[in-house]
């Protein structure tokens, strides 16, 4: 459209690529002007002149060309999209431990790990999914909340499945931000990354490296024995840690003295000069965190990826038994990525290791601690053997692939636990033996290419289940 003299003229004529307009009006001076913009589909266009005055007979020529207008700035914010609470209750999210409450949406001004927390309405528990993150400015994160069923995997009951101690307590709990800003022998440390059943995580910095430092709880009846013998397999599980598949061990400081002293009650001690194994800093969180991320599980490459750390266990497993020791912790909270993947796909980009080396025995060594929901039933003879980590394994891949935690066998597993350290021995063999029946007939909802290969791993027979080697050799062929 070119406006002249006040009335607007739509070129007709079309010629070699270029639109003509004629205009006649018998007067002087002939004032045009063109649109500053004009858009065809998602493309704009520019004139080189917008407007001007025309003499009777002048030839006047525009062009338009594609404009290159300046980048609309990023957004300084995200945005939180909350669904499914019944009505009047509000989530509770923290973004970079700031937290914020809201009932339908949420805009924050800051970026960085969020985490939103399970509401609790009467006995109802409604979950969030996803429950935690990284957050962009730009980000628009949706928050399904859904009441929970019983057997289903939470954030909260999957963090509740710690290692738990064959013993009795023997010390208090501890508040692990009395080491922040410290020294640990030669790590400075900087921040609590999180507590397991057997130590407080801490990030440390060494030389300009940020490493992993876990400091080994006290609260165990047979903490001088456990730490003798840690003394004395040091050196060996710092050699074993060198597999790639395996989190790496830089150093092991404990002193049995300090740790007796420790336990007679100088407890400045545990503050200054505590028992910690420093290890290799993993960035990306563990597999836990993945399984319970909806955008990965709910992917068309989940599965496939489960079957990948799984046979990098194994393989891990493998080369620890080899050397004459059992993991005795192996569940996703102790396989670790090297990075965080921002989308399914980039999973294949990462590496997995089995980490919490600290918790391995010598094969035939004695069991202090254990996870019953990854333990089979024989752990309760309180010999470590290597098909102890297979059925670890085992039900590591189901939990992985099905978000349950319903093993048909695990009230009689923690009520074993409960008999055992209250040394009831046939209350434990009991239960046990009830475990085992229902772990004979549990026929577990799982693909069917892994079926043959979960059932096996988590036959209550441990003479009938798979080596690591055999693990690493089936899932190849599935894999490649």
């Amino acid at each position: 459209m070119v406006t002249v003299n006040g009335k607007q003229y739509s070129p007709s004529l079309y010629i070699n690529g270029v639109y003509v307009l004629r205009v006649d009006e018998g007067v002087d001076k002939y004032y045009w002007s063109v649109p500053r913009q004009i858009t065809v589909g998602n493309v704009t266009y520019t004139p080189d002149i917008e407007s001007g005055v025309a003499n009777p007979h002048e030839f006047v020529r525009v062009n338009y060309s594609i404009s290159n207008p300046s980048p609309t700035p990023p957004p300084r914010y995200v945005t939180f999209i909350i669904r499914g609470l019944p009505t009047s209750q509000k989530a509770t999210i923290k973004v970079e431990n700031i937290t914020y409450t809201a009932d339908s949406s949420l805009v924050v001004t800051i970026e960085g790990r969020w985490v939103a927390e399970e509401v609790k309405v009467g006995n109802d528990v409604y979950s969030p999914f996803p429950h935690n993150g990284y957050a962009r400015f730009g980000d628009t994160i949706v928050i399904d909340y859904r009441k929970v069923s019983v057997g289903s995997i939470t954030p909260s009951n999957l963090s509740n499945a710690p290692s738990m101690k064959l013993h009795p307590a023997g010390l208090t709990k501890w508040d692990p931000k009395v080491w922040v800003g410290k020294m640990l022998y030669v790590y400075k440390i900087l921040d609590v990354i999180g507590e397991g059943g057997n130590g407080y995580v801490l990030k440390g910095e060494y030389n300009g490296k940020e490493v992993a430092v876990k400091v080994l709880k006290l609260d165990r009846g047979d903490a001088g024995e456990y730490f003798k013998d840690l003394i004395k397999e040091s050196s060996n599980l710092v050699t074993i840690s060198s597999n790639p598949k395996v989190l790496k061990i830089y150093s092991v400081y404990v002193n049995e003295q300090v740790i007796e002293d420790i336990l007679k009650g100088n407890l400045k001690l545990y503050e200054t000069y505590p028992p910690v194994i420093a290890m290799e800093l993993m960035k990306g969180g563990t597999l836990a965190d993945i399984l319970l991320d909806d955008s990965f599980y709910y992917s068309s490459k989940w599965e496939k990826t489960v079957y990948r750390p799984i046979k990098d266990v194994a393989e891990a497993l493998g080369f620890i038994h080899s050397q004459g020791y059992v993991h005795m912790d192996v569940k996703p909270q102790n396989i670790f990525l090297t990075e965080r993947p921002s989308q399914p796909y980039d999973l294949d980009k990462v590496e997995f290791k089995l980490g919490d080396l600290g918790s391995a025995v010598r094969i035939n060594g004695k069991i202090s601690q254990l996870t019953p929901l990854y333990s089979p039933p024989e752990v309760y003879d309180g010999v470590a053997k290597p098909y102890i980590d297979v059925f670890a394994l085992g039900m590591t891949m189901y939990v992985l692939l099905t978000r349950k935690d319903n093993r048909p066998d695990l009230n009689e597993m923690n009520e074993a636990f409960d008999c055992y350290v209250k040394n009831d021995v046939n209350c434990v063999k009991a239960k046990v033996s009830a475990s085992k029946s229902k772990l004979s007939s549990w026929d577990p909802n799982v693909p069917g290419a892994v079926k043959p290969l979960i059932r096996s791993m988590l036959s209550p027979d441990p003479l009938k289940r798979p080596t690591a080697k055999e693990v690493v050799e089936y899932l190849n062929r599935i894999i490649t």
